[in-house]
C-alpha cells in the first residue's frame, strides 16, 4: 500500500520532471559568420593571386608585385585568425557538449532508477490487491473519489517518467552524435589552420625575395616616388580648382537671385537654393538647388554601400600618408586610394552623377575623369579609352573607361571622393568586401 511518504515523493517528482528538457537547448552559434568571413577570405586569396600572376608576366620585380604579396599575407593573417576563432569556438562546443552529455547520463540514470522503484512498489502493491483493498476500505464516497484520483496520478506519473526517460534517451544520442561530428570538424579545421599557415610562410619567402630585388634598385624607386609626388600634386590642383570653380559659379546664380528677389519683394516663392549644415566656412561650400540636394543626400545616405569603381580587385594602397613599402623612412601621400585590378578591367561611376571633367595632362595618371554628386565628387584616375565627356549626365554602374596598365605591368585605379573642398577616405564609402 503506497503511504504518504511515497505519495509526497511522487508528486514532488512530477513537480520536477522539465518540460521539453530546455535546459539542454544549444546556445546560438557565431559559426555561421565566421564560415561565411572565411569564404570572403578564401574569394580574396583567389583573386589577389589571379591578379598577381597577370602583373608577374613581367620578369623583373616591381612595386605592384609587393603589393599584391603584402596584400595576400594581409588576408592570409586574417584567414589563419578567423581559423583560430573557429577553433575556440568549436573547443567551446565541444566540452558544452560533453557537459550535457554527462548531465543527460546522470538524469537517465537517476529516471531510470525511480521508475525501476516505482514499477517495483505497483508490482507489490498489485499482487496484494493492495488498490482495491485501499478503494473499498473507503468510509465514504467522497473519499473513494479521493482515493481514486490519487491512484490515478501515481498511474500518470509512471507514464510521465517513462515518456521523459525515451525523451532523455533520444535527447543523448542526438548530443553524442553532434559530439562525434564536432570532433570531425575540430580534426578538419586543424588541418586547414596548418596548411594555410605552411601557405602563409612560402608567401612571406616571396615577400622577402621580391623587397630584396627591390632595395637594389633604390634610385629607381626614389625616382618613381618623385614623378608619383608630381602627379599627385598636380591631381590635387586640378580638382580643387574644378570644385573651387563650382563654387563661384553657384555662388553667383545664389547672388543673383537673391539680388532678383530684393527688387521683386512681392514674390515670395522659394529660390529652391538649399545649403547643407555643418559644411564650414560658407566660402567653401558649393550652393545647391532642390534637385542637386537631393543627390547629395542620397550620396551621403549610401556611405559603406557604394559599389567598387571596379569589378575586381583590392585596395594596394591606403588612404593618406603611409611608410613606402621598400624605403626606409619615406612617406607616401595618397588623396585617395589605389585599387589593383585586371588589365583592361572597366572602371564604373559608382553612384549618379555629372561629368564635370576629363582630363590627360598628368603623366603618370593617363585619363582622369571627375564626376558631381550634388557638393559631393568622385574622382577615377590612371584610366585609358575614356567612354564619357564633361556635362554629361551618368548612372551608377556605367563605364566610364578601362583601366590604364603601367609600365611595369600593373593595372591600378585612383580613386578618390570629396565633400566640397574636404578630401574623404574612400574606403569608408565603398561597400565592405
Amino acid at each position: 500500500m503506497f503511504t504518504k511518504k511515497t505519495l509526497f515523493l511522487l508528486l514532488l517528482f512530477i513537480n520536477s520532471i522539465p518540460i521539453g528538457i530546455s535546459i539542454y537547448a544549444q546556445k546560438p552559434k557565431s559559426r555561421e559568420e565566421l564560415e561565411a568571413r572565411k569564404k570572403e577570405n578564401i574569394r580574396q586569396i583567389a583573386e589577389i593571386k589571379n591578379i598577381l600572376n597577370k602583373t608577374t608576366n613581367k620578369k623583373e620585380a616591381n612595386l605592384g608585385q609587393l603589393k599584391a604579396i603584402n596584400k595576400q599575407v594581409s588576408v592570409k593573417v586574417k584567414q589563419i585568425e578567423l581559423i583560430n576563432q573557429d577553433l575556440n569556438s568549436l573547443s567551446a562546443e565541444i566540452k558544452e557538449l560533453i557537459k550535457i552529455n554527462a548531465e543527460l547520463t546522470n538524469e537517465y540514470i537517476k529516471l531510470k532508477k525511480e521508475y525501476g522503484q516505482m514499477i517495483y512498489s505497483g508490482s507489490k502493491s498489485h499482487n496484494n490487491f493492495t488498490s482495491l483493498n485501499f478503494l473499498f476500505s473507503s468510509e465514504s464516497f467522497n473519499q473513494l473519489f479521493l482515493r481514486y484520483n490519487y491512484l490515478k496520478q501515481i498511474a500518470k506519473a509512471r507514464q510521465k517518467q517513462a515518456i521523459e526517460i525515451d525523451k532523455i534517451i533520444v535527447e543523448l544520442k542526438a548530443k553524442q552524435t553532434a559530439l562525434q561530428n564536432k570532433k570531425k570538424q575540430q580534426k578538419g579545421v586543424l588541418t586547414e589552420r596548418v596548411e594555410e599557415s605552411k601557405d602563409l610562410e612560402q608567401i612571406k619567402t616571396k615577400q622577402q625575395q621580391i623587397t630584396e630585388k627591390l632595395i637594389q634598385k633604390e634610385g629607381e624607386l626614389k625616382k618613381q616616388l618623385a614623378e608619383r609626388k608630381r602627379a599627385v600634386k598636380q591631381l590635387e590642383n586640378l580638382i580643387s580648382n574644378m570644385i573651387e570653380k563650382e563654387i563661384k559659379r553657384t555662388r553667383k546664380v545664389e547672388n543673383s537671385l537673391s539680388e532678383k528677389k530684393t527688387e521683386s519683394k512681392t514674390d515670395k516663392k522659394e529660390t529652391g537654393i538649399k545649403e547643407l549644415p555643418d559644411e564650414g566656412e560658407n566660402s567653401n561650400t558649393i550652393k545647391m538647388n532642390s534637385s542637386e540636394a537631393n543627390i547629395s543626400s542620397a550620396f551621403s545616405a549610401a556611405k559603406a554601400r557604394l559599389p567598387w569603381p571596379v569589378r575586381s580587385g583590392f585596395i594596394s594602397e591606403a588612404f593618406g600618408s603611409h611608410p613606402h613599402e621598400v624605403l626606409k623612412g619615406i612617406t607616401v601621400p595618397n588623396d585617395g586610394i589605389e585599387i589593383q585590378t585586371n588589365t583592361g578591367e572597366a572602371v564604373r561611376s559608382v553612384f549618379d552623377g555629372t561629368v564635370m571633367v576629363v582630363d590627360n595632362s598628368i603623366i603618370g595618371m593617363g585619363s582622369v575623369v571627375a564626376i558631381q554628386h550634388g557638393n559631393y565628387f568622385t574622382i577615377y584616375g590612371k584610366l585609358r579609352n575614356v567612354s564619357v565627356e564633361a556635362g554629361q549626365k551618368v548612372k551608377a554602374r556605367d563605364s566610364i573607361g578601362t583601366v590604364m596598365e603601367g609600365k611595369d605591368g600593373t593595372s591600378e585605379v585612383q580613386f578618390q571622393v570629396w565633400k566640397n573642398t574636404i578630401r574623404q577616405n574612400p574606403e569608408k564609402w565603398l561597400l565592405h568586401r
